[in-house]
């Protein structure tokens, strides 16, 4: 089983899917049961803010895992431990989604998520 990315749609896997005529914006992606993506609005560049709100959509169907690093995104500081990792967990007989943040070195800025938005 296979989700059409930012859909419920899905599909059999297995299979071969022929589809003409697909203008090139409407490349297909697929997501797997179980996956977690964090997904942040568009920017130009990665030192742009962006901070505010996280969409963390989640594809159900078994249980998933993901791990999100982030840095000051400015600075090598990442090179030396200048992370912070998210840990994201999906329990689907739950239907739960929880996280832990690992601090790490990084301490933080102005670029920092402030909200999460859950998509399920």
């Amino acid at each position: 089983l296979w989700y059409l990315f930012n859909t419920t749609q899905t599909l059999t896997g297995g299979r071969v899917y022929v589809q003409d005529n697909v203008p090139v914006t409407d490349f297909p992606v697929y997501v797997r049961p179980g996956a977690i993506l964090t997904l942040q609005k568009a920017i130009v560049q990665y030192s742009d803010a962006i901070g505010g709100r996280l969409e963390v959509q989640v594809y159900a169907g078994r249980d998933g895992a993901f791990d999100m690093v982030e840095d000051d995104g400015s600075t090598t500081d990442y090179l030396t431990g200048g992370t912070r990792t998210t840990h994201w967990k999906w329990d689907d007989v739950g239907k739960t989604l929880t996280w832990a943040v690992d601090q790490g070195s990084y301490p933080g800025g102005p670029n920092d998520y402030m909200s999460v938005q859950a998509v399920l």
